[in-house]
Order: structure tokens, then sequence, then C-alpha cells
């Protein structure tokens, strides 16, 4: 089940910043299966600078 409701929080970003500049995932987009753990966009081995 998939919420369309806007999170609180974050805004539907997945990130929150703190005052204090720190910045972590929105636990709560966590939990209810929100985030995609996974990157659309594959990189190349050069994007990532490992050399082949």
């Amino acid at each position: 089940m998939v919420e369309t409701a806007v999170c609180p929080k974050c805004s539907n970003t997945g990130k929150i910043k703190e005052r204090d500049g720190t910045v972590h995932i929105c636990f709560d987009c966590l939990q209810s299966g929100r985030l995609d753990q996974h990157d659309k966009k594959l990189k190349s081995a050069e994007e990532l600078g490992i050399k082949l």
C-alpha cells in the first residue's frame, strides 16, 4: 500500500536536516516503505572513481 499523503517531517524527500547541521533519513518514511533503497540510475566504474 503506497501512501499519497505528504510526510510532515521531510516533505517526501526522505532526508531530515537537524538544527546542528546533521542530516539523516526520515525514519517514518523508512518504516512505512516510502523510501526506495535502490538507485534507479546505474553508474559506471569511472563515475565511481574505480580504475579497471
